[in-house]
């Protein structure tokens, strides 16, 4: 759904649902998959709201949520509180916040914790720089193995920006 903002369309509300058909099904299986969909608010520029769930028809009940809301500051930072619910598996709290240190360096942090034991399921620490075409990102992830492990990584990334006035011909 529209609306407009300043004289421009602004996307208020965007649903979207779908389910799969099998063709070709295994014995006891259902014509129809699980019912997916996501739903995206945005009422003003510096709020969203998202979602994302999956239901079970055959069974009549949700197998998977997951919610965000997200709060930005135009160009200097943005902080989001997110919930992952899995049915008989887990349930999820997660935190993020990124923060422009300057004009070419941000700072982001993320943290996920399971709510029915208090495991912290994940930690990342990223720090990303931004050249004039390319994003470095530098970072720290500790990840809680439940049957492993703990898992810790240290990564680089390097990804290519965009070029919107750039145009590819498809003939």
């Amino acid at each position: 759904m529209q609306t407009r903002r300043d004289g421009q369309a602004w996307n208020l509300i965007n649903l979207t649902g779908w389910t799969d058909y099998e063709i070709q099904k295994e014995q006891g299986e259902n014509d129809f998959s699980n019912f997916f969909g996501t739903m995206g608010l945005r009422p003003w520029n510096w709020l969203a709201l998202d979602t994302f769930g999956r239901y079970d028809f055959h069974d009549h009940v949700w197998r998977e949520f997951n919610s965000e809301v997200r709060v930005v500051d135009t160009d200097r930072w943005s902080m989001g509180l997110g919930t992952r619910y899995l049915k008989d598996d887990s349930n999820l709290v997660s935190y993020d916040l990124a923060y422009r240190l300057t004009r070419h360096w941000t700072a982001h942090l993320y943290e996920r914790v399971d709510l029915q034991d208090g495991t912290w399921e994940e930690q990342e620490y990223t720090l990303r720089q931004e050249t004039h075409d390319w994003y470095f990102t530098y970072g720290f992830r500790y990840t809680t193995q439940r049957t492993q492990s703990d898992e810790m990584t240290v990564f680089v990334s390097v990804t290519l920006k965009p070029y919107p006035k750039s145009t590819l011909q498809v003939n």
